[in-house]
């Protein structure tokens, strides 16, 4: 299932070398791909490691980080636990959306391809502490926002 935001598909994708650690701090051993609610659970990316405006080939299409994922409270109704998005929020495994640039098949097992990487100063990681830094200078988050792959929504929360 794909999810249609602000008018553009959206791909949900989370890191499956988060699954271990959550299995053993909330003690749920069946936790696995698609437990948090991913299009894509993803090998060998994590938030550190992949950064907003980074474009990918899967199959036959191509998408575009776009922003870290900030989880609802669906994941912790799935899981039994109503603390698990501020959790997600407070580890930063929250995964990443990917916008879709151009539609096409994508099956299991395909690979993320990197094709580009122009901005390589915003990984996951930096712009979901970024984000949730109640003392970032203006600055920093003015910087975050006029990165222009960044999602719109995300751009305006920054700055408000």
């Amino acid at each position: 299932m794909l999810i249609f935001k602000d008018g553009q598909v959206v791909v949900c994708v989370y890191a499956t070398e988060h699954f271990e650690a959550w299995r053993t701090e909330l003690g749920k051993p069946d936790i696995g791909p698609g437990a948090f609610g991913e299009n894509f659970s993803v090998r060998g990316q994590i938030e550190s490691s992949v950064c907003v405006g980074d474009v990918y080939r899967v199959g036959s299409a191509t998408v575009q980080v776009s922003q870290p994922r900030g989880p609802c409270w669906k994941v912790g109704r799935r899981w039994n636990r109503p603390d698990l998005a501020r959790r997600i929020r407070e580890t930063g495994r929250s995964g990443w959306y990917l916008r879709v640039l151009s539609p096409g098949l994508v099956m299991p097992g395909d690979r993320l391809e990197c094709l580009e990487r122009p901005y390589p100063e915003w990984s996951i990681q930096r712009v979901h502490e970024l984000s949730y830094d109640r003392d970032a200078e203006f600055e920093q988050l003015q910087a975050l926002a006029a990165c222009p792959a960044l999602a719109d929504a995300w751009r305006t929360a920054l700055l408000e």
